[in-house]
Protein backbone atom coordinates (compact mmCIF):
# COMPACT_ATOMS: atom_id res chain seq x y z
CA UNK A 1 0.00 0.00 0.00
CA UNK A 2 1.59 3.26 -1.13
CA UNK A 3 -0.08 5.53 1.41
CA UNK A 4 0.66 3.57 4.62
CA UNK A 5 2.60 5.74 7.08
CA UNK A 6 2.84 3.86 10.40
CA UNK A 7 0.80 1.63 12.74
CA UNK A 8 -0.02 4.80 14.77
CA UNK A 9 -0.24 3.30 18.27
CA UNK A 10 1.87 6.32 19.15
CA UNK A 11 1.80 9.48 17.10
CA UNK A 12 3.81 12.72 17.05
CA UNK A 13 1.92 15.56 18.73
CA UNK A 14 2.75 19.09 19.83
CA UNK A 15 2.67 19.53 23.60
CA UNK A 16 0.11 22.19 24.60
CA UNK A 17 2.01 22.63 27.90
CA UNK A 18 4.96 21.02 29.67
CA UNK A 19 4.15 17.31 30.07
CA UNK A 20 5.66 14.48 32.07
CA UNK A 21 5.88 10.88 30.95
CA UNK A 22 2.62 9.08 31.75
CA UNK A 23 0.49 12.24 31.78
CA UNK A 24 -2.79 12.11 29.87
CA UNK A 25 -3.63 15.01 27.59
CA UNK A 26 -6.43 16.03 25.25
CA UNK A 27 -5.32 17.77 22.07
CA UNK A 28 -8.44 18.64 20.14
CA UNK A 29 -10.35 15.35 19.87
CA UNK A 30 -7.19 13.27 20.47
CA UNK A 31 -6.54 11.72 23.89
CA UNK A 32 -2.94 10.60 24.35
CA UNK A 33 -0.59 9.48 27.07
CA UNK A 34 2.72 11.34 26.93
CA UNK A 35 5.58 8.86 26.53
CA UNK A 36 8.46 11.18 27.56
CA UNK A 37 8.87 14.40 29.54
CA UNK A 38 8.53 17.29 27.10
CA UNK A 39 8.39 21.07 27.08
CA UNK A 40 5.46 23.14 25.89
CA UNK A 41 5.38 23.49 22.11
CA UNK A 42 7.73 20.55 21.52
CA UNK A 43 6.87 17.41 19.56
CA UNK A 44 6.37 14.27 21.66
CA UNK A 45 5.17 10.74 20.98
CA UNK A 46 1.68 10.26 22.41
CA UNK A 47 0.24 6.79 22.97
CA UNK A 48 -3.27 6.78 21.52
CA UNK A 49 -3.82 3.01 21.57
CA UNK A 50 -2.69 0.20 23.83
CA UNK A 51 -3.00 -0.82 27.45
CA UNK A 52 -2.14 1.69 30.18
CA UNK A 53 -2.48 1.97 33.95
CA UNK A 54 -4.42 5.08 35.01
CA UNK A 55 -5.14 6.40 38.51
CA UNK A 56 -8.76 6.37 39.68
CA UNK A 57 -10.26 9.45 41.37
CA UNK A 58 -10.71 9.17 45.14
CA UNK A 59 -14.04 7.44 45.77
CA UNK A 60 -14.23 5.95 42.26
CA UNK A 61 -14.43 2.19 42.84
CA UNK A 62 -12.59 -0.21 40.55
CA UNK A 63 -14.77 -0.37 37.42
CA UNK A 64 -15.87 -3.74 36.08
CA UNK A 65 -14.12 -5.14 33.01
CA UNK A 66 -15.44 -3.58 29.84
CA UNK A 67 -16.60 -0.36 31.49
CA UNK A 68 -16.05 2.76 29.39
CA UNK A 69 -13.97 5.24 31.38
CA UNK A 70 -13.68 9.03 31.36
CA UNK A 71 -10.40 10.81 32.10
CA UNK A 72 -10.07 14.14 33.93
CA UNK A 73 -6.93 15.71 32.43
CA UNK A 74 -6.73 18.37 35.15
CA UNK A 75 -6.75 15.86 38.03
CA UNK A 76 -5.01 13.15 35.94
CA UNK A 77 -7.55 10.55 37.09
CA UNK A 78 -10.33 8.35 35.81
CA UNK A 79 -13.71 9.70 36.91
CA UNK A 80 -17.26 8.39 37.02
CA UNK A 81 -18.82 11.61 35.71
CA UNK A 82 -19.76 12.82 32.26
CA UNK A 83 -17.15 13.35 29.59
CA UNK A 84 -15.46 11.68 26.65
CA UNK A 85 -14.67 8.00 27.13
CA UNK A 86 -11.00 7.31 26.43
CA UNK A 87 -11.14 3.52 26.61
CA UNK A 88 -12.37 0.45 28.47
CA UNK A 89 -11.12 -1.14 31.66
CA UNK A 90 -9.81 -4.67 31.54
CA UNK A 91 -8.80 -5.11 35.17
CA UNK A 92 -7.21 -3.71 38.28
CA UNK A 93 -3.53 -2.79 38.23
CA UNK A 94 -1.90 -5.64 40.19
CA UNK A 95 0.87 -3.30 41.39
CA UNK A 96 -1.30 -0.38 42.57
CA UNK A 97 -4.83 -0.75 43.98
CA UNK A 98 -5.61 2.91 43.18
CA UNK A 99 -5.22 2.35 39.43
CA UNK A 100 -7.15 0.59 36.66
CA UNK A 101 -5.84 -1.06 33.51
CA UNK A 102 -7.35 0.68 30.48
CA UNK A 103 -7.35 -0.24 26.79
CA UNK A 104 -7.10 3.11 25.05
CA UNK A 105 -9.50 3.48 22.16
CA UNK A 106 -9.18 6.37 19.70
CA UNK A 107 -12.17 8.67 20.08
CA UNK A 108 -14.13 9.71 16.99
CA UNK A 109 -16.84 12.25 17.70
Amino acid sequence: MKNFVQPANTIPLTAPKALVSGEGVFIGKIFAICTVDTASGKIFQGAVEGGVSLKRAVGYAQPAQGTAVVFDATAQTLISGAGTAVGYTYGADPDDATRALVKLVPVVV
